[in-house]
């Protein structure tokens, strides 16, 4: 995505919500048409380092010196870590947050954040913490759903940050329905649930955490089938979860992650919205990765009137820029040391070290596998490995098996028998010939002694 010079910016009359990508965190921007002018407000701001790294450069590029509105959804670490290091730079008119104690262990890298947190309000918030109330900003209605406040019904043992997390729905227009819930799940889910009805955006509970299906539960999701889910996640946690994935996909809902596709805007104007990425020319396509350790990640839908993007994480610093992927049907034999009349080969591009991208056209529906070649020649080799997919029509399937590349050939894991091996193949003719050899032989005894 280009960037944008400030002009641009002013005097808008579009809204536009900023999902920036802080890694496992929460940092959303949102730009509020009022009178002419913009208004800023900030939801949570990160992790620690996030503020300087990532939100505040975010910031200065967008010409924001003021933040009407600061809200901390709750106390973890990944919210709150990055507003010590924004508030010395950035005006803040008001702070909204639940006040009083965390429910965080004393002795814990993220208490420790929260205290860094509370002493920069202290020094830098001249409002300090308030409760938080509805907002309204020009055609825009925050409508505070949860105040952060303890649950009815939670116990001790369930009480936590997360299910404290304050919710918001804002409403553009009195049309365009955004649900803004920061970590909320269980309980804090089931008590919103009464207020809520289809919205266009979501922003996915606790970066897609499943939580036994208690967070983006199914109830939440068939009573607001959002079009947009917006999932803030990195690339290392094992989240978002298959199961939330695949309950977004059942309602046909449109998912957008940080993780892959970078920082996500999406705009309002008038009767129309918008999505940008960083990272894509189109907004939000569909990918799955695939750890270059031999492990698969997350699996996406593919649909084959469009391409597909492969992200692999390169977990042993082998990918170069003359790295390649070949798609390859699941039940085809590699049994050559020359990829090039296999498959696919596919376009690739490094984006954000240690990342490969690439992308494939008209592999079609199918279980298919896919061979990275990681040095580029084109050769089978023993630092190359065979990934299957195991795509079938519509759904997408975690059990994953991976593919030791050998040279010259394509073995399996043990237990695994859809891959001849080359060697198994000859094995197999030896064994076969031998035993045909040894039936002609006894044969021709026994007319002998006829």
């Amino acid at each position: 995505m280009a960037t944008v010079s400030h002009e641009a910016y002013a005097e808008s009359s579009e809204l536009e919500v900023h999902f920036i990508d802080v890694g496992t965190g929460d940092a959303i921007l949102i730009k509020v048409p009022v009178n002419g002018q913009d208004k800023w407000l900030l939801i949570d701001g990160g992790y620690d380092g996030d503020g300087k790294d990532q939100i505040l450069p975010y910031l200065q590029e967008r010409g924001v010196k003021e933040l009407e509105y600061v809200i901390a959804t709750h106390y973890d670490g990944d919210h709150i870590g990055g507003f010590d290091e924004i508030f010395p730079e950035v005006t803040v008119k008001n702070l909204y947050a639940r006040g009083g104690p965390p429910t965080i262990e004393r002795d814990s890298h993220d208490y420790e954040i929260f205290e860094t947190y509370r002493d920069s309000v202290d020094e830098f918030v001249p409002t300090r913490e308030q409760k938080p109330v509805d907002i309204d900003l020009g055609s825009a209605h925050f409508e505070l759903l949860a105040d952060g406040e303890r649950s009815e019904g939670v116990t001790d043992q369930e009480d936590g940050e997360d299910v404290r997390s304050i919710v918001y729905l804002l409403t553009f227009n009195n049309k365009f329905n955004i649900l803004l819930g920061a970590d909320c799940h269980s309980q804090c889910e089931e008590a919103i649930l009464p207020k809520l009805d289809k919205v266009l955006l979501y922003k996915v509970h606790w970066h897609g955490k499943n939580v036994d299906g208690r967070a983006s539960s199914q109830a939440l999701l068939e009573k607001i089938r959002p079009e947009i889910s917006v999932i803030s996640e990195g690339d290392h946690s094992g989240r978002p979860h298959e199961p939330v994935l695949d309950r977004l996909r059942n309602i046909d809902s449109k998912i957008c992650r940080t993780d892959l596709h970078g920082n996500i805007i999406f705009s309002v104007t008038d009767d129309t919205w918008s999505i940008e990425t960083s990272k894509f020319d189109q907004s939000c396509p569909d990918l799955f990765t695939v750890d270059s350790s031999g492990k698969a990640n997350w699996v996406f839908y593919l649909d084959n009137s469009e391409q597909i993007f492969i992200k692999i994480r390169d977990a042993g610093n082998w990918i170069t820029n003359n790295t390649q992927v070949y798609p390859v049907l699941h039940n085809q034999r590699v049994l050559e040391a020359e990829l090039a009349r296999y498959g696919l080969s596919t376009e690739v591009t490094k984006n954000d070290v240690p990342f490969l991208l690439a992308v494939a056209d008209e592999i079609g529906f199918g279980k298919f596998d896919l061979i990275v070649d990681f040095d580029g020649d084109k050769m089978i080799n023993g630092n190359d490995f065979r990934e299957r997919s195991p795509f079938e029509e519509g759904k997408a399937n975690e059990a994953w098996s991976s593919f030791k590349v050998e040279s010259g050939t394509i073995g399996t894991e043990a237990g695994e028998n859809d891959v001849e091996t080359e060697s198994n193949l000859v094995l197999g003719i030896t064994i076969g010939l031998s035993i045909i050899a040894i039936g002609l032989a006894i044969v021709a005894i026994v007319r002998r002694r006829k």
